[in-house]
């Protein structure tokens, strides 16, 4: 019996070994710290020793009054590996139940907020860790690793810190913190180029692992405390499932692969 060559069978694992070793992860637009001003565009009852925690360090040209009487303030900068946050600290307190409007560049950057009745002075509880999400992908031979801690808590502001020391300085509101997000949020940790994360302290390896504290500011700038550490591991690296049609190049070899007979023994 003629037994049909097995090259093009070879050919076709090569190429499904090739795709399943080549699994592009999707990409997303990752946006990181905070993507607004703090307090709220058009909010009501800011403390009146409320700070302006902005996505981006720099001076406004004027923050007003809704006589026009313009507040002295003075700005400060915290870093992070993912962007930066800008602080706008006022010499004196607010006016209470007053409408203040923040001046910048140009038209489209300005914004308003209404103070309450008074200062702010109790810190925030310590914030909650509600769920983890942790993700290894691989993308033609890279591996990409995120841990998603969602967090819940009254505090305007959640703070991450990897190690047990920060750079941090919550007097001044200057330094270097390892990841802030505006409440309620997720603070992610990780490295992922292809969704811009790169905050893991000393970037990933195969088996890496680090120690997050967790805490939350309010909008006058007061903070809970830290939380206990507790570790975030990152080990090893599954790859994500084929596409189901490349399941199909292995039908053929199953269903026709023929087996070479054995001869017939002769008596």
């Amino acid at each position: 019996m003629t037994i049909k060559p097995f090259v093009p069978w070879i050919a076709t694992i090569i190429l499904s070994l090739l795709h399943l070793s080549c699994i592009q992860c999707k990409c997303t637009d990752g946006r990181y710290g905070l993507i607004f001003a703090l307090p709220l565009d058009g909010s009501i009852g800011a403390p009146t020793n409320t700070r302006i925690w902005l996505p981006s360090c720099g001076r406004p040209r004027a923050i007003m009054d809704e006589t026009g009487l313009e507040r002295v303030f003075f700005d400060t900068c915290i870093q992070t590996p993912l962007g930066e946050v800008g602080v706008l600290q006022f010499s004196e307190d607010l006016l209470p139940n007053t409408r203040y409007s923040v001046i910048g560049w140009d038209d489209t950057a300005n914004y308003h907020f209404t103070t309450g009745a008074g200062p702010s002075i109790e810190p925030p509880p310590l914030p909650e860790v509600d769920d983890l999400d942790i993700t290894h992908e691989r993308d033609c031979g890279d591996r990409h690793h995120l841990a998603t801690y969602s967090l819940s808590g009254a505090g305007a502001i959640y703070l991450a810190n990897a190690g047990e020391t920060t750079d941090l300085d919550l007097t001044q509101f200057t330094g270097a913190v390892t990841a802030i997000e505006a409440a309620p949020g997720a603070i992610t940790i990780g490295q992922h180029p292809c969704t811009g994360a790169d905050n893991f302290p000393g970037g990933v390896s195969r088996v890496s692992s680090t120690t997050l504290r967790f805490g939350a500011l309010d909008l006058a700038g007061n903070f809970s405390g830290w939380t206990e550490p507790e570790e975030l591991t990152f080990a090893g690296c599954s790859v994500g499932k084929p596409p189901a049609h490349l399941a199909w190049f292995l039908v053929p070899l199953l269903l026709s692969r023929r087996r070479r007979r054995r001869p017939k023994e002769r008596s």
